[in-house]
């Protein structure tokens, strides 16, 4: 029988950073791929934050300073947007990747690949600085 892992975090602060963080002129940000088709050992033990890319991934942070890129099937891909909620389904041993499942606003989604990569907070950062810019230019 498969664990279902249920990550209930709020979005606390987030929302506004995502929001305000605008595709710069349609070009999606470039995450730094370490490892492509990755695996989530202890996913349902080590996975603590997650927020939504700006290329409409699910980046997931587990441990301490591990992040993973989560490359969803449509439609769940365009309801992330709005979540503060998912669920995750691991496998039976309790490691996670293309063959999990997420859960989005009750919705099973369909996982098309996990890719371990570098911590995102910095491409973010550029993105929110580059969006400020032009905002202020306007």
């Amino acid at each position: 029988m498969r664990r279902a892992t249920l990550l209930a975090m709020a979005m606390i602060g987030a929302a506004p950073v995502w929001a305000d963080a605008k595709k710069a002129e349609g070009a999606a940000p470039i995450y730094k791929v370490v490892k492509e088709h990755a695996s989530i050992t202890f996913a349902d033990r080590r996975v603590n934050d997650f927020q939504r890319g700006e290329d409409g991934s699910l980046i997931l942070r587990a441990g301490v300073n591990d992040w993973y890129r989560v490359e969803i099937w449509q439609p769940c891909r365009s309801d992330l947007r709005w979540e503060h909620r998912i669920a995750l389904r691991s496998n039976p041993g309790g490691s996670f990747d293309k063959f999990s499942r997420v859960f989005v606003d009750g919705t099973q989604c369909a996982i098309d690949r996990v890719d371990k990569i570098e911590d995102p907070r910095p491409v973010d950062k550029a993105l929110r600085e580059k969006a400020r810019a032009e905002k202020a230019r306007s």
